[in-house]
């Protein structure tokens, strides 16, 4: 039996995508619990279960020795319906589980049967809202921020190894008040878990950002370039291993910005020349960076690059302009047309925009949307 049972979701596109993917953040807190000395059990893409199923496989897992059993709540989706207005105490339960209620209280009701004694946490980017209104009363702790030092604390409590939760509020355990784990101590441990074989996978190669836009409330933002960087070294050992265990050869990498520093990408150029495999990797980007280092679009296609994500957030520019956004939109447009006749189409080019932004209008709604879709 587990000490720690997590489920969680696996995101979830459209068919016409074909992309159905592991998320990090379980898996991460495992490798730490299992580091600490506890057992632990995922139960990933918990969307494909009934909640029948999804009972007998925890059933093999939960019992007096557990602990705990949370809900990762970052990637929790339902692919069938999604709710995403909450008017009434019934609505907000749905929005929280992205399912009915009534799934979530048959595993509840397992998991008070096999381990009376066990806790139930919620955490995951979605936790701070549930906590501050403590929707679920079936949740004893709410855990916010990144979890990898806050869980040893919380597992230890509730093991009897110490009296008390170091950071607790009400309900709400807040992850961002403990310190930081030592960055050549994220390793996530792929190699424990039963991971399809040449499956795609997440990865962490550094944390926080070294930006602080105006639009976001991201907790790890304005640190210092080149700081809280995984050393490369240990990132090719932990993809050989990866590709030794599970023949894995793609990875999305989970950084909040993976160009945000030339030394970076110049370090993890060479370590990943030298893998013995050809590496197949997605990442976060940003596009003004590409334009002022413009090198670095033949270092990123040569490392292996085949899918990105621009947050290019306006392409109005007294919008781009009032939050913080530096690169003229006319540069933008052109740096993207660049960008495609470079990568050609080895690299599939996702953005982001936000609707709603200080000057936005209906008409620039229009113009945007056109401009997308053309050829």
């Amino acid at each position: 039996m587990a000490n720690c049972v997590i489920v969680s979701g696996g995101t979830w596109s459209p068919e016409e995508w074909c992309k159905v993917k592991r998320t990090l953040g379980p898996y991460r807190l495992a490798s730490a619990l299992e580091d600490a000395g506890y057992s632990t059990f995922v139960l990933d893409f918990i969307e494909e279960f009934t909640p029948q199923e999804a009972s007998e496989i925890l059933s093999k897992h939960i019992g007096p020795d557990t602990l705990w059993f949370g809900f990762s709540s970052s990637f929790f989706w339902n692919k069938q319906k999604k709710y995403t207005n909450a008017n009434t105490a019934s609505d907000d339960l749905h929005s929280m589980y992205y399912t009915e209620y009534s799934d979530v209280k048959f595993i509840l009701n397992l998991v008070k049967f096999l381990a009376p004694k066990a806790k139930i946490l919620y955490g995951g980017a979605r936790a701070p809202y549930f906590a501050l209104y403590d929707v679920d009363k079936n949740v004893d702790y709410y855990v916010t921020g990144n979890a990898d030092t806050a869980i040893i604390d919380i597992t230890d409590t509730l093991a009897g190894k110490k009296e008390s939760f170091e950071h607790l509020s009400g309900k709400q355990i807040d992850s961002f008040k403990y310190p930081e784990p030592s960055i050549n101590n994220i390793t996530t441990r792929w190699w424990n878990y039963p991971v399809t074989k040449g499956e795609g996978l997440p990865m962490e190669l550094a944390r926080g950002c070294i930006f602080k836009c105006k639009f976001c409330d991201y907790p790890l933002t304005g640190k210092k370039k080149g700081t809280y960087l995984r050393d490369p070294n240990q990132i090719k050992d932990e993809m050989i291993k990866n590709w030794e265990t599970h023949g894995t050869e793609s990875y999305f990498f989970t950084d909040d910005t993976f160009n945000d520093d030339n030394d970076k990408l110049e370090a993890l150029h060479k370590v990943f020349q030298d893998l013995p495999f050809d590496l197949k990797f997605s990442s976060f980007l940003r596009l003004d960076l590409i334009n002022r280092f413009p090198h670095q679009a033949q270092l990123l296609k040569e490392m292996g690059l085949i899918g990105n994500f621009f947050g290019i957030e306006s392409l109005n520019q007294k919008s781009a302009t009032a939050v913080g956004k530096g690169l003229r939109v006319e540069k933008v447009k052109e740096r993207l047309y660049w960008l495609k006749e470079q990568w050609g189409n080895t690299v599939n080019i996702e953005a982001g925009f936000i609707l709603g932004l200080p000057y936005d209008t209906e008409q620039y709604f229009k113009e945007l949307i056109d401009w997308c879709l053309e050829k």
